[in-house]
């Protein structure tokens, strides 16, 4: 049998035990229900609550012609027989996309499977924006010979600033993956995360191992470019 699917944009309190019912903790309805943030202060967690699991999930979106990245939020509620998404809109007006969540529905996917679509698509939005990272590193790198300092010195801050909010968020979700893999979440003696689901959650945990590598060498890169901006000032 399929999981019932509730999605929830910035639900009260009321909507929210509505849709889920009266087994939510004082503290998971706080988080539930708290507006979203500057859309860099998402931490992504999963905790075990006996009849439920709960999830907090970021999802990175990037915006080119700033080079800042905003971080949406994406709640899960999840039990053996109905998952309840909490998306918050962001300072921008955007929430996360639910397109992975919603194939899952559509292919009569159970519970663990639709919780697994939500963390492989934050897992998936990490890698376009390591993609884009890249490109912006490249740039940047072309163009230091055209750049005044103060403009070099500003980029190069933004991306090294932008690195270290990306690989924390990227790290808190292979955790997430990593737990599920190891069998430390689960509700009861329930089989919320059978076999099948564990399975799927090792490819995206090694994608999102892969996603903190490439922000590492990413990392490495952009201090390149530093040191040859240092070097070109040195000469």
């Amino acid at each position: 049998m399929g999981a019932q699917w509730t999605d929830l944009v910035d639900p009260s309190r009321e909507d929210l035990l509505e849709a889920v019912g009266d087994g939510l903790d004082p503290e998971s309805i706080e988080l539930l229900t708290r507006p979203a943030g500057d859309g860099r202060d998402v931490r992504p967690l999963l905790e075990g609550h006996g009849g439920y699991v709960l999830a907090v999930l970021a999802h990175p979106v990037a915006h080119p012609g700033e080079g800042r990245v905003e971080y949406l939020e994406l709640d899960v509620v999840a039990t053996p027989t109905k998952v309840v998404t909490v998306r918050k809109t962001g300072p921008r007006g955007s929430v996360t996309p639910v397109d992975g969540i919603t194939a899952r529905i559509d292919a009569g996917a159970h519970c663990g499977g639709v919780f697994h679509g939500a963390v492989d698509d934050a897992a998936d939005a990490f890698l376009d924006l390591v993609d884009g990272v890249y490109e912006s590193i490249d740039d940047l790198e072309g163009d230091i010979e055209h750049l005044s300092g103060a403009h070099v010195r500003r980029r190069i801050a933004v991306l090294r600033n932008e690195l270290l909010l990306a690989r924390r968020a990227a790290s808190g979700t292979r955790g997430i993956a990593r737990r599920i893999v190891d069998g430390r979440v689960d509700i009861g003696k329930s089989e919320l995360f059978p076999a099948e689901v564990e399975a799927r959650f090792v490819d995206t945990y090694e994608t999102l191992v892969r996603v903190t590598e490439e922000l590492d060498v990413a990392r490495d890169l952009l201090g390149g470019v530093r040191d040859y901006y240092q070097a070109k000032i040195a000469e």
